[in-house]
């Protein structure tokens, strides 16, 4: 990679950075003034009045550098991601239903499959509907995230990093573009949004960054065989936060008896505090997580079958670990009673511990079986 390269992929995010955290004051300050304002609500975490309208400053100034950096891609994907902004600002004003926020992101999604957004598997009809289908969850999965001060942005941020590193280099630039300046965006606001959060991003921030991380995560799967499955587990892989959260929960509000659509404190985030951490600890939590997710893209976009098939088990068992402590969790805070063990320390033990051993003892067996080395 050249020095020029890395030249404009800086400048590129700190333009961004700069952009979107200086919006993101004014966006502050205006709504204070116009009183567009979070006000505290039961099935919400937060229980303090903080200033809304920071999805419109993120996407605003997303928007302006795509469209000085890049017209052609700005052309392609910026009507269609102002379009979200507005659905999620009107949403953030009076509320949809459920179903109609469906229905628009559905034709959202169709737009973007026309312009080659597109999962690809061997049968054309089948990678319509799992990308519609992708695009969709992980749009709202990410939306799902905000529900603690500075987690959605800071997970997009892990996300957007490792998919810069990812794309950098290689042939697709418009995808590193796309990743630098939502990496940028995430950052800037970020500095307003972590803990005590001073703005919040609202539908109309978390909508179009989760749209734009199911794109970028297709352009992950395409670079993959698609005979094979690594480029799948490779989406799943830089997404697992949202993607564990939306189905943990909604998992858990079915066998609950429970409507899977209502907002509530039930969320991954939510249950780490109930088990003894505190929001920043909580966070702190879901960001490693998020790393983890990245460092496994990694693995898997560079390792033969006899390695990321261990990789995949081991990611299976580390989720189930999560789940598992997380379903602790609800019986109250995790105390040093728990294996004499304080709750970060009892974290790590059941679920790090556990997938090391099996990472290398099933990755030596899988080699041998199937002659690597």
């Amino acid at each position: 990679m050249s020095l020029s390269i890395v030249v404009q992929c800086v400048l590129l995010l700190g333009l961004s950075f700069i952009l979107v955290a200086g919006l993101t004051e004014v966006a502050r300050r205006v709504a204070i003034y116009v009183g567009f304002v979070s006000k505290p609500v039961g099935d919400r975490w937060c229980q303090r009045s903080v200033p809304m309208g920071g999805g419109i400053a993120i996407q605003l100034g997303w928007l302006a550098l795509l469209f000085v950096w890049d017209r052609d891609l700005f052309l392609a994907l910026g009507p269609i991601i102002g379009l979200l902004m507005l659905f999620g600002l009107v949403d953030d004003l009076v509320g949809f239903m459920p179903w109609t926020k469906l229905g628009f992101q559905t034709l959202i999604a169709w737009y973007a499959i026309t312009h080659g957004y597109k999962i690809v598997t061997p049968w054309d009809s089948f990678s319509n509907v799992a990308s519609i289908f992708w695009i969709l969850f992980i749009t709202n999965a990410v939306n799902l995230t905000d529900n603690m001060d500075g987690l959605s942005s800071g997970l997009v941020a892990v996300a957007s990093l490792g998919l810069v590193v990812f794309f950098v280099g290689g042939a697709n630039s418009s995808s590193v573009t796309l990743s630098i300046i939502t990496l940028g965006a995430a950052l800037g606001f970020l500095m307003h949004n972590r803990y005590p959060a001073r703005i919040f991003m609202g539908d109309a921030g978390s909508l179009p960054f989760g749209f734009i991380l199911s794109l970028l995560a297709i352009k992950v799967q395409n670079q993959a065989s698609p005979e094979s499955f690594s480029g799948v587990f490779q989406m799943f892989s830089i997404l697992i936060v949202p993607l564990f959260d939306s189905i943990f929960v909604m998992s858990r509000r079915a066998l609950a008896g429970l409507s899977i659509m209502r907002g509530n404190i039930d969320h991954t985030s939510h249950r780490l505090v109930k088990a003894g951490l505190n929001d920043r600890q909580a966070v702190g939590v879901l960001y490693a997580l998020g790393v983890m997710g990245v460092i496994g893209l990694f693995l898997l976009s560079r390792s033969p079958e006899a390695v990321w098939v261990p990789l995949v088990l081991a990611g299976v068992l580390l989720t189930l670990s999560f789940a598992a402590f997380l379903i602790r969790a609800e019986k109250g805070p995790v105390s040093e009673s728990d294996f004499g063990l304080a709750p970060l320390r009892l974290f790590i033990a059941r679920m790090a511990i556990p997938a090391t051993t099996f990472v290398g003892l099933f990755s030596q067996f899988y080699a041998s079986r199937h002659g690597k080395t």
